[in-house]
């Protein structure tokens, strides 16, 4: 975007529209329903390309990388491999706003890492890093933790991303029940205030 404004000054005045679901849309798009989209980042790229473009033509003023699912225990992936497809994430992302032509955002999107799988928080942890490493390499200005169940994480990233890049927008959002309670058992009022007395995030 340039000089345009930044997500913050733009919030002081306007409603920001967020793009929908990738996966969803990819699935019905191609008929393919047995691989994640994070997937196509290599293997279909102008797909994913041509979505986040759609997006933008309805209206989005923020998109948010094709990268939710891209931890290696869902992709089933190497390091490697992954660090490509989140690389190629952000640079799918970027490449539709240019060719748009449009003043879009462009959020870094985490999803959370599945703890059922035997692994130490520690290790969880140094995933998170690894990703938020790979999206800092390509100089973002927004990240957005996306439908997590608690803030135990967040509060770590947080603080990892804030002290190398102090300027980064961070932005949070909850997944919650009918009663208003994560799966891990926690209110909306709880995190609510969770979010308010961390100063790191900037948005919830």
């Amino acid at each position: 975007m340039g000089d345009a404004m930044k997500i913050q000054d733009y919030l002081k005045y306007n409603k920001l529209i967020m793009d929908g679901s990738m996966g969803t849309y990819y699935s019905k798009l191609t008929g393919n329903t047995t691989s994640m989209s994070e997937n196509a980042n290599l293997e279909d790229p102008e797909t994913i390309l041509a979505i986040h473009k759609s997006y933008i033509d309805a209206g989005a003023r923020l998109i948010r990388t094709n990268s939710f699912a891209s931890n290696r225990q869902v992709l089933q992936v190497t390091q490697e491999e992954q660090v490509k497809l989140i690389t190629a994430s952000y640079q799918l992302a970027k490449r539709a706003v240019t060719e748009s032509e449009e003043e879009v955002y462009i959020a870094c999107d985490i999803g959370p890492i599945p703890e059922n799988g035997g692994r130490s928080e520690e290790d969880i942890f140094e995933e998170y890093k690894l990703i938020c490493d790979t999206f800092l390499e390509l100089n973002p200005e927004i990240f957005l933790f996306e439908t997590f169940s608690d803030v135990r994480y967040i509060k770590q990233m947080v603080s990892y991303i804030k002290e190398k890049a102090p300027k980064v927008f961070i932005i949070t959002n909850f997944c919650l029940d009918k009663n208003g309670y994560t799966a891990n058992g926690i209110s909306a009022a709880n995190l609510l205030k969770e979010i308010v007395e961390n100063k790191g995030i900037d948005a919830g």
